[in-house]
């Protein structure tokens, strides 16, 4: 199963899931053809967005014992590269309650936009994990794997272990300090528990 969030990320730290994907029985190279689709182009076949990275489970780069090569691979080969994001459930699950907490402006720091009507669907749908409470049960199946997808997403976004690490400082680029200079100041904050003090 194929199932893919596309979110975007404001200079404040706020995560926007806006597209989706959720198509059954495609080979590797058909789904990665599928999200690359999804894309949205100018006139002359340019791609008008911009991606950082395409987040996947770490399951992925697991090798065949047939043919030595991972899934991973096949997407890459595909003209869709991959990045390893983590698997922890239970981390995954707590990222995402946080993220849909609500600050102190009364906003929550990820929304999903209208048009991910599966993932509205599913998200509330999934029924707690009876052995582990703080996971969600992974039955019935087919309603897991958008939810899963935002689980990719939100583990990998959200990392309070950086947040507690204020005293971090790191060189930053132009374009860190563009988005600083252009950031609110909730924004500003969000950048340097995200990239460190600059140096």
């Amino acid at each position: 199963m194929l199932a893919c969030v596309f979110v975007a990320v404001n200079s404040e730290g706020r995560a926007f899931v806006y597209r989706e994907i959720g198509e059954s029985n495609l080979p590797i190279s058909a789904a990665a053809g599928c999200v690359l689709d999804a894309t949205e182009r100018d006139e002359n076949g340019k791609a008008k967005e911009e991606f950082y990275l395409t987040l996947a489970p770490p399951d992925l780069w697991n090798r065949s014992q047939e043919t030595g090569r991972s899934k991973a691979n096949i997407f890459s080969e595909s003209g869709l590269t991959l990045t390893k994001s983590n698997n922890d459930r239970e981390a995954g699950w707590l990222a995402i309650k946080e993220l849909l907490r609500l600050d102190a402006n009364g906003e929550p720091r990820l929304q999903i936009f209208s048009t991910c009507r599966g993932l509205i669907k599913d998200l509330p749908a999934l029924i707690r994990d009876e052995r582990r409470p703080t996971d969600c049960a992974t039955e019935p199946h087919e309603i897991t794997h958008g939810p899963d997808a935002l689980r990719y997403f939100s583990v990998f976004w959200w990392r309070p272990g950086e947040e507690a690490d204020r005293s971090r400082r790191t060189v930053w680029t132009p374009d860190m300090w563009e988005d600083y200079y252009n950031a609110s100041e909730s924004g500003k904050e969000y950048l340097i528990r995200k990239y460190g003090k600059p140096k």
